[in-house]
């Protein structure tokens, strides 16, 4: 299967340098997630939504760094955690899932 994106596409998006460390390996983890769950025609490019997803990925990891405890803060209700999945993730790669069988 072909690359869904590339760490530029990722890094414009993002408005960060292609060539920084962080955004690379944050991008290493996003595409491999992606493309491990998704698959599309043989011979077509890859769909928009998995581009996208990549990219919300991408964002998502390089942003956990900032919560190293799964916390992003506290209000008036308690401890605000960070979910464990990205429903808008899941939502883009949805049409795209490998089916698994097992």
């Amino acid at each position: 299967m072909a690359a869904i994106t590339t760490v530029e596409v990722v890094a414009d998006w993002l408005d960060r340098s292609a060539t920084d460390e962080r955004v690379i390996r944050a991008f290493n983890a996003a595409h491999t997630y992606v493309l491990d769950r998704c698959t599309w025609p043989d011979g077509e490019p890859p769909p928009d939504d998995l581009v996208m997803a990549v990219c919300f990925q991408t964002a998502r990891v390089l942003e956990r760094r900032n919560s190293p405890d799964g916390t992003i803060g506290v209000n008036e209700f308690g401890v605000v955690r960070v979910g464990t999945r990205d429903a808008d993730v899941a939502d883009l790669m949805g049409p795209w899932r490998q089916p698994v069988i097992g």
